[in-house]
């Protein structure tokens, strides 16, 4: 009988272990995942900033409102590993695309407890190439400096 009681408390510990083995697992998978989100996002945005730079030391500064809206990735030498191209209907976990209709870069994690604001279902994560006056919500006339341009996020996450 005692040695039923001491594999049973054996067993009831282990698993406690293991349990919380697998939580942090899963905590670091997240926090993974967010650092591979943030670093893709600065990459391109660092791409953008070096074609800006580019155009202007080629006397191009009539074509920067041009890159207001586009496609992110094609300032990147190699995509994301998981960029599908033009968003689909549904989106799969772990998948980058591109929202045409919308402009933004978007990204949907696969683990989405904290990379997604719980207020949205769509959950996902979303960044658009604005410029200042874009972020400042103010409209710039066809022709005018649109100042400076970045790479925004659209959405909140913790």
């Amino acid at each position: 009988m005692q040695a039923l009681l001491q594999f049973s408390v054996i067993v009831a510990v282990s698993g406690i272990v293991w349990m919380l083995l697998l939580d942090s697992l899963h905590a670091l998978q997240e926090q993974s995942e967010r650092t591979v989100m943030e670093s893709t996002v600065r990459n391109m945005n660092n791409g953008l900033q070096f074609e800006i730079a580019a155009r202007i030391m080629r006397g191009e500064e009539a074509s920067l409102p041009l890159l207001v809206g586009t496609n992110p990735t094609i300032f990147l030498d190699k995509v994301p590993q998981d960029y599908i191209g033009a968003c689909p209907r549904v989106m799969p976990p772990g998948a980058w695309c591109f929202d045409g209709g919308t402009r933004e870069i978007v990204y949907r994690p696969r683990h989405d407890s904290n990379l997604t604001d719980p207020l949205d279902s769509r959950h996902e994560q979303r960044w658009r190439i604005v410029s200042a006056a874009e972020l400042a919500g103010t409209q710039v006339p066809a022709g005018s400096p649109v100042g400076a341009i970045t790479l925004a996020s659209t959405t909140s996450f913790k």
